[in-house]
């Protein structure tokens, strides 16, 4: 019973979230750039329950640019969200869709503006979705008051829709691991685990002879939290990922192949 009222409460909190727009945050620290980044990655979404993430954008006010082989200094106008590809991939009984804040995708220099990204997926959709965000730079040169414009491509997202069983696996009174996907990993791969309660936790992840590859200080938050592993430089072979949580760990098996 616990288990099915606590999959039942992660899909009325999705579904709330998908119904409104999303409210740009930024973790504690100052700098600038895109939340999360390319090692956190996307939440994971499920079969038949409502997705909702939240892409977050805080935009400098100046900065240096490469300009004819010269560093010079730039205002920043604003970042433009152009286009979000690799959405309509996905099967969906819901297609999934983005809404930014402000809603012309418009950020300017010295502020914070968010994107939502929002569907449901179908059935046997599990898999592995690369998504890209199109932003286009604005700038104007210090020295000249020369406007400038620059396209480029943020390409390490990616949504991992796993199948709707997994929620089912969640004692709403326990810590646990639900998946890695995609396994076998390639470059990188997502792991998801369930905390019912803050906690300090650290990932390890060791290659079949025990050796440690990677020790990670985690940041998670209550509930469903999401890790992407960066495999690019191991080996192929097996690996274990171990997320210690004070004397308890919890562990998963998983592959690397090239």
């Amino acid at each position: 019973m616990k288990k099915l009222l606590l999959a039942l409460t992660l899909v009325f909190c999705v579904f709330f979230a998908q119904s409104q727009n999303c409210t740009p945050s930024w973790p504690t620290g100052g700098g600038a750039g895109i939340n999360p980044d390319s090692l956190t990655n996307l939440p994971v979404a499920y079969e038949l329950v409502p997705y909702s993430a939240n892409v977050n954008f805080k935009v400098p006010l100046d900065t240096t640019a490469s300009i004819g082989g010269f560093n010079v200094a730039v205002t920043i106008n604003n970042i433009t969200v152009t286009s979000v590809s690799g959405l309509s991939a996905i099967p969906a009984t819901i297609p999934f869709t983005y809404v930014t804040n402000p809603s012309n995708g418009v950020f300017p220099g010295g502020s914070l503006g968010c994107a939502l990204i929002t569907g449901t997926a179908a059935a046997g959709s599990a898999g592995v979705y690369p998504i890209q965000f199109s932003v286009t730079a604005n700038a104007t040169i210090n020295q000249t008051s020369t406007p400038v414009q620059q396209p480029y491509t943020i390409d390490y997202y990616k949504i991992v829709v796993l199948a709707n069983s997994s929620i089912q696996m969640i004692n709403g009174n326990e810590p646990s691991i639900i998946g890695i996907a995609p396994n076998p990993a390639i470059n990188s791969t997502s792991l998801q685990y369930y905390l019912p309660a803050k906690a300090d936790a650290n990932l390890f992840v060791y290659n079949q002879l025990g050796q440690l590859m990677q020790q990670i200080q985690l940041n998670p938050g209550i509930g469903l939290n999401n890790y992407n592993i960066d495999t690019q430089d191991f080996p192929v072979g097996n690996y274990f990922a171990t997320i210690l949580l004070g004397n308890e760990r919890l562990t998963i098996k998983f592959t690397v192949s090239k």
